[in-house]
């Protein structure tokens, strides 16, 4: 007669597999990827439970519990049953990569081990355990950790390492605070200049101060799906080396700068589809205009770069082992410009709104603590659109031959076909034997659709008609619309410190004046004599030292621009 310990039933691999995770929390995300989350080295993390490092976390349990390994079949069941535990007895809650929004707070994800995050709010910033955070993260392959951010530096430190100055740099650190909001839109950053201006470098490092990869900068994608999928595996999207836009590629960079996705149809299925949706940051860096397409072009921040002399240029691994010392205070800074933003966004106003109104408007909020007089991002912002739409239309055949044509007149009304004849008339043959010349007047239509906003940004209008069976096209001047950026009516009061600086006592004698420095060579001394870089300091470990709260600071009820 057997044994009751004879007949009792051998657990299976699968069995013991489930009844090792039953202390991990099963939940999903509204796109109904099933997360898990774990504890591990005295910290939460949250891993999507069909990415290999949860397969890694259950087979080492396994492991540590049986001292052999389960079969590949076992765990594809466990994994199996708590994702179905997951999908349907588990709470929803979204899942992000790098940044998040909550209430009134951003919260920016360091990617280190510890699994540290960045929160930020109208006052300051600090540092909170992942298990404190009120948002889940998760992490995709390639994603680098930032460094714990220092108070105490300016922004523009970086600015002793790059090829930026005047205007450029007010509107690349202006990306920058852009780039750490949680929702856009969000411009495109366009680095253009010859040879030996250092665009990828400055690229590279705009990326690893928001959103280091092992892959900073990338070459163009082969297709939409490939983009949308980048846009799904890191915070920023970094194109190197551009040489002109295909139009996909053009459409397809206004889409998830703006907010788009992409669906296809997934695998080893009739008609499930799979969805890729993302808004992102862009920055893309070329020696030609990459910038061509009017849409994409009014979505732009287009910077230029001059090729650096001989006798100003140093080898790559000095200007990476400064940039590496100073990240830790250059993010700090930056994390100072996101918490003015969110303090006073909602009180600044604008007296126009431009196409990118939303980053415009935090722009301008940021702007309190950063090195520059308030109302240099918009004076920047509109003197650059303003070139660029000039550019555009000069550099477009048709457009650059309407403007010839209506220098003489007021108004012309007719048919496509009859403007078409009188513009081929003021053109020289070889501008109309290029790809880009309209050679029928649909092709002219459609030419003076994509271009009409920038007509009118210059003064001129173009309206389309019908009259009868015709299709009337009516170009008249409405004067000069590009007027002069207006100046602030009010002052930005800075809450993280004087006028000029953002906690920085070295300008506490200046009698309340702004330092204002765009030039890079006006900053060597203090970058270096920057405090921030002691690796002495015995407070660095601390997370509470970290934090830069501010006192509160008496502010209008509106910021009038």
């Amino acid at each position: 007669m057997a044994s009751p310990r004879d007949t009792k039933k051998k657990e299976t691999q699968t069995e013991a597999l489930l009844n090792l995770a039953k202390d991990v929390r099963v939940w999903r995300s509204p796109d109904e990827t099933v997360f898990v989350t774990i504890r591990r080295s005295g910290h939460s993390e949250h891993l999507p439970i069909r990415e290999k490092a949860f397969r890694r976390y259950l087979v080492r349990k396994y492991y540590l519990h049986k001292g052999g390994a389960p079969g590949s079949q076992a765990v594809q069941d466990a994994l199996g049953a708590i994702e179905a535990r997951g999908y349907y007895e588990g709470e929803e809650h979204p899942c992000h990569l790098r940044l998040a929004g909550f209430e009134d707070k951003i919260y920016l994800d360091l990617c280190n081990s510890k699994w540290e995050i960045v929160e930020i709010d109208g006052a300051g910033w600090s540092l909170v355990p992942s298990e404190n955070c009120p948002v889940r993260f998760h992490r995709k392959r390639g994603m680098l950790p930032l460094p714990e951010p220092k108070a105490g530096v300016r922004i523009d430190h970086l600015n002793v390492l790059t090829n930026l100055c005047g205007d450029g740099w007010v509107l690349v650190a202006s990306w920058l605070a852009g780039a750490l909001r949680d929702t856009g839109p969000y411009p495109i950053l366009c680095l253009e200049g010859p040879q030996g201006s250092g665009k990828s470098t400055v690229a590279r490092m705009l990326r690893n101060l928001v959103d280091p990869s092992i892959a900073p900068i990338r070459s163009a994608p082969r297709d939409e799906r490939d983009l949308v999928i980048a846009a799904n595996n890191g915070w920023v999207i970094a194109l190197d080396n551009l040489t002109g836009l295909s139009p996909w590629l053009s459409d397809a960079l206004c889409r998830i700068s703006t907010g788009g996705g992409f669906t296809t149809r997934k695998l080893y299925t009739d008609s499930e589809e799979t969805i890729f949706s993302a808004m992102r940051p862009i920055l893309a860096n070329g020696i030609d205009s990459i910038a061509t397409r009017h849409d994409l072009l009014d979505r732009s921040l287009v910077v230029t770069l001059n090729a650096i002399p001989e006798e100003r240029r140093k080898p790559e691994s000095e200007i990476w082992n400064k940039f590496d010392t100073l990240k830790p205070g250059i993010l700090g800074a930056l994390l100072n410009a996101v918490s003015e933003g969110i303090r006073t966004v909602d009180r600044v106003k604008l007296d126009g709104l431009p196409r990118m109104a939303d980053f415009a408007k935090w722009a301008v909020a940021c702007e309190g603590a950063m090195p520059w007089d308030a109302g240099a991002f918009m004076a920047a912002y509109k003197a650059n659109r303003s070139e660029a739409v000039k550019d555009s239309l000069n550099a477009n055949p048709a457009t650059d031959a309407l403007q010839q044509f209506m220098a003489e007149r007021t108004e012309w009304t007719g048919t496509a076909s009859e403007l078409l004849e009188q513009l081929s008339e003021l053109t020289e043959d070889s501008t109309k034997r290029l790809k880009t010349w309209p050679q029928q007047p649909n092709s002219l239509t459609q030419r003076l659709k994509r271009a009409s906003t920038f007509l009118a940004a210059v003064g001129l209008q173009v309206l389309f008609e019908r009259s009868g069976e015709r299709r009337i096209i009516k170009i008249e001047w409405m004067g000069d619309l590009s007027s002069q950026p207006s100046q602030p009516s009010r002052e930005v009061v800075n809450p993280h410190g004087s006028r000029g600086s953002v906690n920085d006592d070295n300008n506490a004698g200046n009698g309340g004046e702004r330092d204002v420095n765009r030039h890079p060579d006006k900053l060597v001394e203090s970058l270096e004599e920057c405090h921030s870089c002691d690796d002495n300091d015995e407070n660095d470990d601390k997370i509470h030292i970290q934090s830069n709260k501010t006192t509160e600071h008496d502010y209008p009820n509106e910021v009038n621009l």
